[in-house]
Protein backbone atom coordinates (compact mmCIF):
# COMPACT_ATOMS: atom_id res chain seq x y z
CA UNK A 1 0.00 0.00 0.00
CA UNK A 2 2.44 2.40 0.73
CA UNK A 3 4.41 1.75 -2.36
CA UNK A 4 1.21 2.09 -4.51
CA UNK A 5 1.38 5.50 -2.64
CA UNK A 6 4.18 6.39 -3.89
CA UNK A 7 4.11 5.75 -7.33
CA UNK A 8 0.81 8.12 -7.32
CA UNK A 9 2.67 10.66 -5.78
CA UNK A 10 5.41 10.27 -8.24
CA UNK A 11 2.69 10.84 -10.97
CA UNK A 12 0.98 13.72 -9.57
CA UNK A 13 4.84 15.53 -9.53
CA UNK A 14 5.16 14.52 -13.17
CA UNK A 15 1.42 16.19 -14.08
CA UNK A 16 2.44 19.19 -11.85
CA UNK A 17 5.96 19.47 -13.24
CA UNK A 18 4.37 19.48 -16.89
CA UNK A 19 1.69 22.02 -15.87
CA UNK A 20 4.21 24.67 -14.14
CA UNK A 21 6.45 23.88 -17.53
CA UNK A 22 3.37 25.06 -19.82
CA UNK A 23 2.83 27.83 -18.02
CA UNK A 24 6.65 29.13 -17.68
CA UNK A 25 5.93 28.91 -21.29
CA UNK A 26 3.29 30.31 -21.56
CA UNK A 27 4.90 33.11 -19.69
CA UNK A 28 7.91 33.23 -22.18
CA UNK A 29 10.58 31.61 -19.61
CA UNK A 30 11.78 29.01 -21.54
CA UNK A 31 15.60 28.82 -19.69
CA UNK A 32 14.27 27.39 -15.78
CA UNK A 33 15.40 24.94 -14.13
CA UNK A 34 12.34 23.32 -12.97
CA UNK A 35 10.86 22.10 -16.67
CA UNK A 36 14.56 21.05 -17.55
CA UNK A 37 15.06 17.90 -14.67
CA UNK A 38 14.03 14.12 -15.18
CA UNK A 39 12.19 13.74 -11.80
CA UNK A 40 13.63 9.95 -12.15
CA UNK A 41 16.90 10.34 -12.23
CA UNK A 42 17.03 14.08 -11.18
CA UNK A 43 19.39 14.55 -15.07
CA UNK A 44 18.94 18.01 -16.83
CA UNK A 45 16.83 17.50 -19.67
CA UNK A 46 17.40 19.06 -23.59
CA UNK A 47 14.85 22.02 -23.84
CA UNK A 48 14.80 20.43 -27.32
CA UNK A 49 13.05 17.02 -25.93
CA UNK A 50 10.17 19.15 -24.36
CA UNK A 51 7.44 18.23 -27.11
CA UNK A 52 3.77 19.72 -26.89
CA UNK A 53 1.59 18.86 -29.81
CA UNK A 54 -2.09 19.54 -27.81
CA UNK A 55 -2.08 23.36 -27.83
CA UNK A 56 -0.40 26.72 -27.80
CA UNK A 57 1.28 27.06 -24.11
CA UNK A 58 -0.34 30.72 -23.53
CA UNK A 59 -3.90 28.73 -23.73
CA UNK A 60 -3.34 25.79 -22.28
CA UNK A 61 -2.20 27.32 -19.17
CA UNK A 62 -5.98 28.98 -19.15
CA UNK A 63 -7.74 25.51 -18.73
CA UNK A 64 -10.82 26.20 -16.31
CA UNK A 65 -10.10 22.82 -15.16
CA UNK A 66 -7.67 19.51 -15.61
CA UNK A 67 -8.57 15.74 -15.55
CA UNK A 68 -5.26 13.32 -14.88
CA UNK A 69 -6.34 10.08 -16.02
CA UNK A 70 -4.22 7.33 -13.88
CA UNK A 71 -4.99 4.30 -15.17
CA UNK A 72 -7.66 2.31 -17.39
CA UNK A 73 -8.43 -1.03 -16.56
CA UNK A 74 -10.68 -3.26 -18.55
CA UNK A 75 -10.94 -6.92 -17.91
CA UNK A 76 -9.10 -9.29 -20.36
CA UNK A 77 -12.31 -10.73 -21.71
CA UNK A 78 -13.91 -7.25 -22.83
CA UNK A 79 -10.20 -5.87 -23.94
CA UNK A 80 -9.61 -5.23 -27.94
CA UNK A 81 -13.42 -3.78 -28.00
CA UNK A 82 -12.51 0.06 -27.57
CA UNK A 83 -13.68 -0.11 -24.04
CA UNK A 84 -10.78 2.18 -22.93
CA UNK A 85 -11.11 4.88 -25.60
CA UNK A 86 -15.26 4.55 -24.92
CA UNK A 87 -14.85 5.21 -20.60
CA UNK A 88 -11.83 7.80 -21.05
CA UNK A 89 -14.07 9.71 -23.81
CA UNK A 90 -16.85 9.46 -21.65
CA UNK A 91 -15.08 10.88 -18.49
CA UNK A 92 -13.80 13.38 -20.02
CA UNK A 93 -17.02 14.96 -21.72
CA UNK A 94 -19.13 14.01 -17.98
CA UNK A 95 -16.10 15.71 -15.78
CA UNK A 96 -15.44 18.70 -18.75
CA UNK A 97 -18.41 20.19 -19.60
CA UNK A 98 -17.01 23.40 -18.82
CA UNK A 99 -15.63 25.90 -21.82
CA UNK A 100 -11.63 24.84 -21.62
CA UNK A 101 -10.05 21.76 -19.98
CA UNK A 102 -7.43 19.92 -20.35
CA UNK A 103 -7.26 16.06 -19.91
CA UNK A 104 -3.83 14.13 -19.23
CA UNK A 105 -2.30 10.45 -19.19
CA UNK A 106 0.15 8.75 -19.32
CA UNK A 107 0.42 5.77 -22.19
CA UNK A 108 1.40 2.95 -20.41
CA UNK A 109 0.21 -0.91 -20.61
CA UNK A 110 -1.05 -2.34 -17.55
CA UNK A 111 -0.08 -5.74 -18.91
CA UNK A 112 3.30 -5.41 -17.80
CA UNK A 113 2.76 -3.94 -14.36
CA UNK A 114 2.51 -6.20 -11.42
CA UNK A 115 1.57 -4.45 -7.65
CA UNK A 116 2.22 -0.87 -9.52
CA UNK A 117 5.88 -1.73 -10.57
CA UNK A 118 6.64 -2.23 -13.60
CA UNK A 119 7.62 -6.66 -14.38
CA UNK A 120 10.75 -7.55 -16.11
CA UNK A 121 10.07 -6.23 -19.73
CA UNK A 122 13.09 -5.08 -21.74
CA UNK A 123 12.83 -1.35 -22.99
CA UNK A 124 12.39 -2.15 -26.44
CA UNK A 125 9.01 -3.76 -26.19
CA UNK A 126 7.87 -1.27 -23.65
CA UNK A 127 8.95 1.59 -25.73
CA UNK A 128 6.62 -0.19 -28.63
CA UNK A 129 3.91 -0.88 -26.41
CA UNK A 130 3.36 2.80 -25.58
CA UNK A 131 3.79 4.25 -28.93
CA UNK A 132 0.99 1.59 -29.53
CA UNK A 133 -1.28 2.77 -27.14
CA UNK A 134 -0.40 6.57 -27.96
CA UNK A 135 -1.40 5.98 -31.41
CA UNK A 136 -4.75 4.08 -29.61
CA UNK A 137 -5.18 7.17 -27.84
CA UNK A 138 -4.79 9.83 -31.03
CA UNK A 139 -7.62 7.82 -32.63
CA UNK A 140 -9.62 10.30 -29.84
CA UNK A 141 -7.76 13.23 -30.39
CA UNK A 142 -4.98 12.90 -27.45
CA UNK A 143 -1.69 13.75 -28.54
CA UNK A 144 2.02 14.08 -27.02
CA UNK A 145 2.95 16.42 -24.85
CA UNK A 146 6.21 15.88 -22.11
CA UNK A 147 9.57 14.97 -22.67
CA UNK A 148 10.05 12.15 -24.88
CA UNK A 149 12.08 9.58 -23.63
CA UNK A 150 11.09 9.99 -20.08
CA UNK A 151 8.67 8.66 -17.68
CA UNK A 152 7.40 12.31 -17.89
CA UNK A 153 6.03 11.84 -21.45
CA UNK A 154 2.13 12.44 -21.28
CA UNK A 155 -0.61 12.34 -24.02
CA UNK A 156 -3.18 15.25 -23.40
CA UNK A 157 -6.19 16.38 -25.49
CA UNK A 158 -7.51 20.17 -24.99
CA UNK A 159 -11.39 21.55 -25.09
CA UNK A 160 -11.83 25.27 -25.81
CA UNK A 161 -7.75 25.70 -25.84
CA UNK A 162 -6.45 23.86 -28.68
CA UNK A 163 -4.96 24.83 -32.18
CA UNK A 164 -8.52 25.54 -33.76
CA UNK A 165 -10.09 22.10 -33.36
CA UNK A 166 -12.27 23.08 -30.68
CA UNK A 167 -14.43 19.94 -31.26
CA UNK A 168 -13.02 16.71 -29.48
CA UNK A 169 -13.11 13.73 -32.10
CA UNK A 170 -16.49 11.95 -31.38
CA UNK A 171 -15.59 8.63 -29.88
CA UNK A 172 -18.79 7.29 -31.93
CA UNK A 173 -16.67 7.86 -35.47
CA UNK A 174 -13.73 5.97 -33.98
CA UNK A 175 -15.62 2.95 -32.48
CA UNK A 176 -19.10 2.73 -34.34
CA UNK A 177 -19.39 -0.75 -33.25
CA UNK A 178 -20.45 0.52 -29.90
CA UNK A 179 -23.22 2.58 -31.21
CA UNK A 180 -25.06 0.18 -33.34
CA UNK A 181 -29.22 -0.05 -32.91
CA UNK A 182 -30.29 -3.58 -33.99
Amino acid sequence: EMEAEGVRDRELERVEHLLSTIRSRAEGSESSDSDVVDLDTGTMLSQSSFVNEVGPASKLSCASSVLYVRKIEVSSSHRGLGLGLFLLDAADRQLHSGPSSLTLLIPFPLIYTKGGACSDVDACTLQREKLRLGKYYALIGFKEAGWAGTNSYFMGRAKGLGRGQEERTRVDNVLPHLFKVS
